[in-house]
């Protein structure tokens, strides 16, 4: 009996030790897959932040393509209006410089006719002496009296 006592002793610490050894097992385990729930939480969250910053850089580069489609739509709106407006000047341009010429023409022949004008009147009654045609003309019917009388009695 006593043999047998020593035998169940025997197992008992056996199974006491194996017990304590599968607790230990336990615990381990037990914060290995709290360190995996927690690891994993943390790399959800990461995924999710992840996810959330790749919308959002989609967002950015379809409003950066939209604008850019925007900005060339109003680039070839202002190169056709550039060459509409360039076929217009080229259009208008040899008038305007036939315009010119022409009044340079016309402003040379105003100037001419001036001083022939001028010439004229020099030749006819030196006009430039007097302020007034009155003013003139009563020097010339002076002269004409002056004269009269002069031959008059002389």
């Amino acid at each position: 009996v006593t043999n047998d006592l020593l035998n169940a002793q025997n197992c008992s610490l056996k199974a006491q030790a194996e017990q304590r050894k599968l607790e230990a097992r336990f615990k381990g385990m037990r914060e290995e897959k709290e360190a995996l729930l927690s690891e994993q939480t943390e790399r959800f969250q990461k995924k999710t932040e992840l996810e959330l910053r790749i919308k959002d850089l989609r967002e950015d580069v379809e409003k950066e393509r939209s604008g850019r489609d925007k900005a060339e739509d109003v680039l070839n709106k202002l190169k056709a209006d550039i060459q509409a407006k360039e076929e217009e000047l080229n259009d208008i341009a040899p008038k305007y410089n036939a315009l010119v010429e022409e009044a340079a023409k016309l402003s040379t022949d105003i100037r001419i006719s001036e001083q022939r004008c001028k010439e004229l009147y020099a030749k006819q009654g030196h006009k430039d002496q007097y302020k007034t045609v009155e003013e003139r003309d009563k020097v010339r019917i002076h002269k004409f009296y002056s004269s009269f009388s002069f031959h008059a009695y002389g």
